[in-house]
């Protein structure tokens, strides 16, 4: 029998080494909090940094804007894509007006064709003109979809290899367009019905009409193509994931389509998410400042709503509050991240931005903090599409509620921005946020990731942890 003095001593022996481990995080805890403060103004150190800074991974990431226009003119040259010189489309088929971009890849006006393609395809050099920034930004989409579509795997091991360089253990990219344009739609006027309920918010009807239709599409083919998608996901997948890298992907849909299109795709997204764990989520894109959107947003929180209630084991983000004064009117500022939160049910919040304008924003950001709700924080892009950045920006204030963050790129590609910069901003604008919690945003990366498996998201944990250890003896 072990006597009471043995045991006692050994408590104080444990006891010891816990607050010696806990001093020695906490001094080392402050030296790099000292560190990063000494250097917030200098840019060059701040990158040198953060280059180095291990980071946990990128939540709010879109597959086609992701990839770099480098990479989607050397699929096109291979897939030998035509051009026409003067509107810069592109199509894979040879058509009056369009040259070889593999041939025209050798001549003498290659180099300013390239540049012209690069910056249709991205924010590379962009100069305010006739076109706005936001419009910019998503004309560039239209410009190379069809190059993506035409070789995503080429894409995946584009933002893969990317990734492992910038030390970045995961991606949860927004990815491949849903194969759902064959599944018949009801009636326009059943869809005139579905607008009606949403512009009057009745919540009966619009849940009636949302029921019928569910179950046409349940007992109809979406089912068998949603696991073809499914499959085609998975074959994709091949030899992406490795010991120190691991990407899933969220369906989208996109939300200035008619509302029978909207949750057509919806319920394929989430019924194909149900079914696959490398498929983690269902996200909704495009501009939130459209006119179908503004006149649908309460209406596609409901169908939010529905889904989840039909596929509960779903989580899901949802693009709510990419929005700013001037860009709708001031009614429509200030209500979508709570609708999101409130009706949706999010697991997570998309840019958020435009929570600044919700008079209730305290009780809206202890909600989220209750609910461990996190932000995806995306400054680059917000700054470039909304004119939205330094104290403009609502990250400082969801972070001092305690709404969890985490920070991401959007869509790299197009935006020519990574992770690595997106830190850097974060350090440079916001010194409220100390070096131990932007390490803390990094993990959270891991904690709020959408991966099925618990025993990959415990060895990303631990990877991260014991790359921190590493990173923080350089300085």
């Amino acid at each position: 029998m072990i006597r009471i003095p043995i045991l006692r001593r050994l408590f104080i022996f444990i006891g010891l080494g816990l607050v010696l481990s806990c001093s020695k995080d906490y001094q080392q805890d402050r030296k790099m909090n000292r560190y990063l403060d000494s250097i917030r103004s200098d840019r060059a150190a701040l990158q040198a940094f953060f280059r180095t800074f291990p980071k946990g991974g990128d939540l709010h990431h879109h597959f086609d804007g992701a990839v770099y226009a480098e990479t989607y003119l050397d699929i096109a040259i291979r897939q030998n894509f035509f051009v026409d010189l003067n509107s810069l489309n592109v199509q894979q088929s040879p058509a009056p007006g369009f040259v070889s971009l593999k041939d025209y890849s050798v001549s003498p006006g290659w180099p300013v064709l390239r540049e012209k393609l690069m910056q249709r395809w991205s924010v590379r050099n962009f100069q305010p003109g006739f076109l706005t920034p936001e419009a910019h930004f998503f004309n560039a989409f239209m410009g190379f979809i069809p190059i993506m579509m035409s070789d995503p795997k080429s894409g995946m091991m584009d933002i893969r290899n990317r990734a492992i360089n910038e030390g970045v253990l995961y991606l949860e990219s927004i990815f491949l367009p849903l194969p759902s344009f064959s599944i018949p739609l009801p009636p326009d006027s059943f869809n005139t019905q579905l607008i009606a309920a949403g512009q009057n918010k009745d919540t009966v009807i619009t849940r009636q009409l949302l029921d019928i239709y569910f179950k046409e599409l349940m007992s109809g083919s979406l089912p068998a193509l949603a696991d073809g998608h499914n499959r085609a996901v998975d074959s994709l997948h091949q030899g992406i994931d490795s010991e120190e890298f691991v990407l899933r992907y969220q369906n989208y849909i996109v939300r200035v389509f008619q509302p029978v299109s909207v949750f057509r795709d919806m319920v394929f997204g989430f019924y194909s998410a149900e079914k696959s764990p490398l498929i983690v989520g269902v996200n909704i894109v495009a501009p939130e400042d459209d006119p179908v959107t503004i006149r649908d947003y309460w209406l596609q929180m409901q169908m939010y709503k529905f889904c989840k209630e039909k596929f509960p084991s779903v989580r899901f983000a949802v693009h709510a509050g990419e929005l700013t004064t001037g860009l709708v009117k001031p009614e429509e500022l200030g209500w979508h991240v709570r609708a999101a939160v409130e009706v949706a049910g999010a697991s997570r919040i998309g840019h958020g931005t435009d929570v600044s304008w919700d008079a209730g924003r305290a009780e809206l950001f202890e909600k989220m903090k209750a609910n461990d709700i996190p932000v995806e924080i995306n400054l680059s892009s917000n700054e470039f599409l909304l004119r939205v950045s330094h104290d403009q920006h609502p990250v400082v204030a969801f972070h001092q509620a305690g709404v969890p963050i985490v920070l991401s790129t959007d869509d790299p590609g197009v935006l020519r921005n990574s992770l690595t910069d997106e830190f850097v901003l974060l350090a440079e604008r916001y010194p409220e946020l100390s070096y131990s919690d932007i390490k803390q945003i990094s993990f959270n990366a891991i904690k709020y990731s959408h991966i099925e498996e618990a025993e990959i998201k415990e060895k990303l944990r631990r990877l991260l942890e014991a790359r921190f250890k590493e990173f923080e003896k350089m300085w």
